[in-house]
């Protein structure tokens, strides 16, 4: 079959992550509180809800965090561990790597998962793009993603950044220090921007953060 096809084939299920859940085995982990699983080798994961950071390590040895919702697919090369921490909600299936990837590759479908992956990539890589090193400004960038998503996932009617994303998670995913993030939440709550509440975050004003984070270059 051509490429359409099988597409036309995967989206009889919906999504790719669904089409993998429905054809092989897998075992599933909910995570509690903060949570942080180290999935052993060889391994492909599936989320299956919630929001969860994936800990990617560059070629430096740096860690660089991938948010991650319903539906994403997560793994990397053969050999390599996967790091995987709750941020709200976060359930995950776990699949064998060998038996998936040798699974879709007879099915003519191994290339669907890596152009599923590439285009997650090309997102992350778009958001890197428009983070510049200045930290308010990624401080700035991280709040209106995960509350974009934490919108999108739960279907709430507002922007809220989930109170499970604490300033030290900010401060990890932003690599700057708490008390950075500190002081910028309390400076957008003094102009208003932000309200704090048991739920978390709400920001008020999507537009107006954007246009105050330009002004960190």
């Amino acid at each position: 079959m051509d490429f359409i096809t099988l597409h036309e084939k995967v989206m009889e299920y919906g999504t790719f992550s669904h089409y993998i859940s429905k054809k092989y085995e897998y075992h599933s982990h909910t995570l509690k509180g903060n949570e942080t699983i180290v999935i052993p080798k060889n391994k492909i994961i599936v989320v299956k809800s919630g929001m969860v950071a994936h800990n990617i390590k560059n070629k430096y040895g740096e860690s660089q965090f991938e948010l991650c919702t319903a539906g994403d697919i997560i793994f990397q090369s053969k050999n390599t561990v996967l790091d995987i921490e709750n941020i709200k909600n976060g359930e995950l299936r776990i699949f064998d790597r060998n038996i998936v990837l040798d699974g879709l590759e007879k099915e003519g479908l191994l290339p669907h998962l890596f152009f599923d992956k590439a285009l997650k990539a090309e997102e992350e890589l778009l958001l890197l793009q428009n983070n510049s090193s200045n930290v308010r400004k990624k401080i700035l960038k991280l709040l209106i993603e995960v509350a974009e998503l934490n919108k999108k996932e739960f279907g709430l009617d507002a922007l809220i950044v989930p109170k499970e994303m604490t300033k030290v998670k900010i401060a990890k995913y932003c690599n700057c220090n708490r008390i950075s993030v500190t002081r910028l939440i309390r400076a957008l709550e003094m102009r208003q921007m932000v309200m704090i509440s048991a739920e978390g975050i709400y920001l008020n004003d999507k537009e107006k953060l954007l246009k105050f984070s330009y002004k960190f270059g």
